[in-house]
Formats: structure tokens, sequence, C-alpha cells
């Protein structure tokens, strides 16, 4: 035998309304002027609020362009050089460890063309946005701070340093 219970229409108003926006946000219907639709989990509006780590599309202090793709999961970045100072495009691979509260990059530029004027591998690594060039002999004595893509400065004409040996 089934027993119902009586509601006064006001409670079951009142109850409706209290369930109409978990039924938005679990649909992910907009609940906002000009359609735009809210996320449905914290996690998700947190990782949609997440701020980048640090630009991925620095230059150097020659003009040579890093581009790359940051693997947030791992602490990996890779991508390529558009290397001013020889003409090329370099693969890019790096690393990244968050460190006193900086970011230690450390981006990896190798030469795909044997036998021409360049250097066939450098290191740049620093705490972000500043870095150091290392060689396969050693730190390179030229610090620099990137200058990010948006805001490029005007490229220098190097004969010595950088990718140049």
């Amino acid at each position: 035998m089934r027993t119902f219970i009586a509601r006064g229409r006001l409670t079951l108003l009142l109850a409706g309304l209290l369930l109409l926006p978990m039924a938005g946000a679990a649909n992910g219907a907009a609940d906002r002027p000009g359609g735009a639709r809210q996320c449905a989990t914290l996690a998700k509006a947190l990782s949609a609020e997440a701020p980048a780590i640090f630009a991925s599309c620095l230059i150097d202090q020659f003009g040579n362009k890093y581009e790359f793709t940051i693997d947030k999961d791992h602490k990996y970045v890779y991508g390529t050089v558009t290397n001013v100072q020889c003409g090329d495009t370099w693969p890019l691979s790096g690393s990244y460890v968050k460190k006193a509260g900086f970011f230690q990059l450390e981006l990896t530029a190798a030469n795909p063309n044997d036998g021409d004027a360049c250097v066939p591998i450098y290191k740049l690594k620093g705490a972000y946005p500043n870095a150091a060039w290392y060689y396969v002999t050693g730190y390179g004595d030229q610090e620099f701070t990137y200058t990010v893509c948006a805001h490029p400065g005007k490229p220098l004409r190097v004969e010595h340093g950088g990718a140049r040996p």
C-alpha cells in the first residue's frame, strides 16, 4: 500500500526553485548574460582560471625565437627555435621545476645541420625570465632576460655569441 504525503503548492514551488540552480550547473546551462557557460565542477572552474606558468613563446637577446608547448603534467617543454643567427629552425626540448618561488627553466636547442658555422647544441638555463647560455664546453658567460614574443625587441646583428661560436 502506497502512502502519499500531501504538500502545499508553496512548499513544492520552493523545492523546485532550490533544484533549478543544480540542474543548470549539471548540464552547463547558460546562466550569464550573453550566453556564457559556467563550469560544472570546482575542478573545471579552477583549471579554467589557472594562470599560465610562463610564456610559451620567448625571444633571447640575439633575436632567436623559442616557441614551445608546456606539458604541465610532466614539467617538460618541446617545440622549435627559429634561429635568426643561423637562418634555420632547430628542434627544442626542455624542462622546468619550481624552486625557491621561481621557475627554473632549461631549454636545449640542437642544430639539425652538420658542418655549418653554428654550434651543434646549446642550452639556456636560469630562473625564469632570466637565463644564461651553456655549451658542450660549459658556461658561455652570456646572461640575459627573455622577451615575450608579443613584445619583441629589435634583433641584433650578431657575429659572435649565442649560436655562433
